[in-house]
């Protein structure tokens, strides 16, 4: 009886890696360059000043975000007189990140001012395995 429960963990593991291996495929295959173009692609519709980048700096937890960008927030830190420094605002960004196991999680960052109370944490949309990931029907324009 215990050979078949550690036999069956063992196949679970196996599994496990298999899964692993095949979304890390799916993201570096299509999944990424999808990402990126449908995000662009809506962006360019929707007529919103954004950049949509790849942060590629660890091999199989790559992220793929569109940033809202930073810009000035309005408010100065008076260093002396006459001279004032701007807070700067990152406006926000939606990423989808490889996680280690290849699944894909899609996050919201929020809007913060730099240097003025903590930001945030992201808000977890959802997590993914790549085939949940489609490009969605554009329907017509009204």
């Amino acid at each position: 009886m215990e050979l078949f429960n550690l036999k069956r963990k063992v196949d679970l593991y196996k599994d496990v890696l298999t899964n692993t291996e095949n979304y890390r495929n799916a993201w570096q295959s299509e999944l990424k360059n999808m990402i990126i173009k449908l995000l662009q692609d809506i962006a360019n519709e929707v007529q919103l000043p954004v950049k949509v980048e790849e942060r590629v700096q660890m091999e199989n937890l790559e992220a793929v975000v569109l940033s809202l960008g930073t810009v000035k927030s309005g408010m100065y830190q008076k260093i002396e007189q006459g001279i004032e420094m701007p807070l700067v605002k990152q406006s926000g960004s939606l990423i989808y990140q490889q996680l280690f196991n290849g699944k894909v999680i899609a996050l919201i960052q929020y809007p913060f001012i730099e240097n003025y109370g903590e930001p945030r944490p992201p808000k977890t949309i959802a997590i993914y395995r790549p085939e949940e990931l489609k490009e969605p029907l554009h329907s017509p324009p009204l």
